[in-house]
């Protein structure tokens, strides 16, 4: 019964939401979902007694690249590759954690399942972030190959695993299943996420495939936006969404072309000089000029796996 009326609760607030925010989201020119769903996470950035920031929510890539190579992945997996030291993702836990306070902490990739440190960086995340919610989002393939101390890593901390289910095709899946076959029998929490029913086209291509921004005004491309309320910290940086971060430090990396992507560069992230009001200011906004990289609304794609061409 009482699951019976959240669910029903949840599906009456979203027209109330929309209603609720409707003459405000008409005045910033956004739509009334959008806004309904941005201004909560904006009003809980905030700053503290103690001078740090209140964020709902950050993650990290601990690995760059990929086992898998999805098309239109958000952090643009397949063209980058290598994995952050494990010293370099503590020691900028340590800094941040003097500046912020976190809700959660995603722990993502790439596939972090690749990460030669994993196990310690699960221990030292827990320790850094003890009040935080801390999880590890895998496409969970790998499971069958990482060491017996990942799953105890795992076990000590208690960190939930989501799962994202990237199979496109009928193989795929077979070792998907297979692969999390294993699971049935750990003592820590985890959860699989369907992500292999449609994705959302985020770059445009040139006519030889290479991918590249979009033109979009920076409005309507925010609107469409999948990642507004998922800032990033990548190289010791807070980037206010994961595309612009994986997108300029991609081209620093020398593994995107700043040709194809030179709008991404008017965006500055900020560094760890910047005050409290600053963060606040920085990760409470709605679109930047730099969003104009984005697509303009939500185009739908079937998955697939990038094939490299020979």
């Amino acid at each position: 019964m009482k699951k019976t009326l959240s669910k029903l609760w949840r599906e009456i607030k979203k027209p109330l939401a929309r209603l609720y925010y409707f003459a405000q989201a008409r005045k910033a020119g956004a739509s009334p979902n959008t806004f309904a769903k941005f201004e909560p996470y904006k009003n809980a950035i905030s700053i503290c007694d103690d001078g740090k920031v209140a964020l709902p929510y950050l993650e990290i890539d601990i690995v760059i690249g990929c086992n898998l190579k999805c098309e239109h992945c958000t952090h643009l997996s397949p063209f980058r590759k290598g994995f952050v030291p494990a010293d370099e993702v503590i020691r900028w836990f340590r800094l941040w954690s003097e500046k912020i306070s976190l809700g959660n902490l995603g722990l993502l990739g790439g596939e972090p399942l690749l990460h030669p440190e994993l196990p310690r960086i699960l221990r030292e995340s827990k320790a850094i972030w003890s009040q935080t919610g801390i999880s590890l989002t895998t496409n969970g393939l790998l499971f069958s190959r990482v060491s017996s101390d990942v799953f105890k890593a795992l076990e000590e901390t208690q960190i939930p695993v989501i799962i994202s289910n990237h199979s496109s095709n009928e193989s795929e899946q077979r070792q998907f299943v297979e692969a999390v076959a294993g699971l049935q029998k750990v003592s820590f929490p985890y959860k699989i996420r369907k992500s292999h029913r449609k994705w959302m086209t985020l770059y445009d291509k040139t006519s030889d495939g290479t991918p590249t921004m979009f033109s979009s005004a920076p409005q309507a491309a925010w609107d469409a936006c999948l990642s507004k309320m998922c800032p990033l910290l990548a190289n010791n940086k807070l980037y206010k969404c994961s595309i612009l971060g994986s997108v300029i430090e991609g081209i620093s990396e020398g593994a995107l072309s700043q040709e194809h992507w030179s709008s991404a560069l008017s965006y500055k992230p900020l560094t760890l000089e910047a005050s409290s009001q600053e963060i606040v200011e920085h990760l409470s906004c709605r679109q930047v000029p730099a969003c104009s990289i984005c697509p303009d609304k939500k185009r739908w794609i079937s998955p697939k796996q990038i094939v490299k061409q020979t």
